[in-house]
């Protein structure tokens, strides 16, 4: 079992790593978590299979900057300045480092300050400004179709 958890999300992705079970990990730390700004924001651990998933997820061993290194195609990622389980701007230089290293030409990252992992306003449900336009923008030119309307 994992030391008592940190007070961020990075503590129950550890606890999954470290393979400790949903009952002991429920009263100790999922509890107190669901209380705080962040919970949300990532993925929400409801329930044991939710757990399963999780620790399934964090121990399939995963290099993204390799994989990037890769992709020839267009290729638009965004991050959240305020996300708390990845660290965006670290994340961004990364991403494009490995994107110039494939020879990719057509490459778009964007960290949006205010979003966190889902691209949400800290404690809104709505997108944060302007992630939806660019979304949209950047499939449609890559479509060869004109850009959608403005979203509200």
């Amino acid at each position: 079992m994992s030391e008592t958890p940190s007070r961020s999300p990075r503590g129950l992705h550890r606890a999954a790593a470290d393979g400790d079970d949903f009952e002991s990990i429920s009263e100790r730390w999922l509890a107190p978590a669901r209380h705080r700004s962040w919970y949300g924001s990532f993925q929400a651990v409801e329930d044991a299979d939710d757990w399963r998933h999780l620790t399934l997820l964090v121990s399939e061993p995963f290099d993204p900057v390799s994989s990037l290194s890769r992709i020839e195609c267009p290729f638009l990622a965004t991050y959240g300045g305020r996300d708390p389980l990845l660290p965006p701007w670290r994340g961004a230089e990364q991403s494009g480092v490995a994107l110039v290293d494939a020879g990719n030409v057509d490459a778009t990252i964007i960290v949006f300050p205010d979003g966190d992992h889902r691209m949400r306003a800290s404690g809104a449900d709505e997108f944060v400004p302007g992630y939806l336009n660019l979304v949209g923008d950047w499939t449609a030119r890559r479509a060869h179709r004109p850009p959608p309307t403005e979203h509200a």
